[in-house]
């Protein structure tokens, strides 16, 4: 993701369609690596949000977040945007 005003990138993930970790079959996308600049505010929330909608446009069932389980930010963000 890039921050228009000031042209820099503030985020980025990694994004796979099959994940054998989960142990399901559901057509999802599965996020990893999730890294945003700690200066620019929401960055995390708007690239799940952007995800989440490419996901329907392909017609995936689910957007699936992993996280550390020490990552307690991440972690409620994802009980935030209901990712668990």
């Amino acid at each position: 993701m890039r921050e228009k005003e000031f042209d820099k990138i503030v985020g980025v993930v990694v994004l796979n369609d099959i994940d054998k970790r989960w142990g399901d079959e559901m057509l999802a996308y599965y996020i990893h690596n999730l890294v945003t600049d700690l200066e620019t505010k929401s960055t995390g929330a708007a690239i799940i949000k952007y995800w989440e909608d490419v996901a329907i446009g392909h017609s995936k069932r689910k957007l699936r977040l992993d996280c550390q389980t020490e990552n307690v930010k991440l972690i409620l963000l994802k009980i935030r945007l209901s990712l668990y």
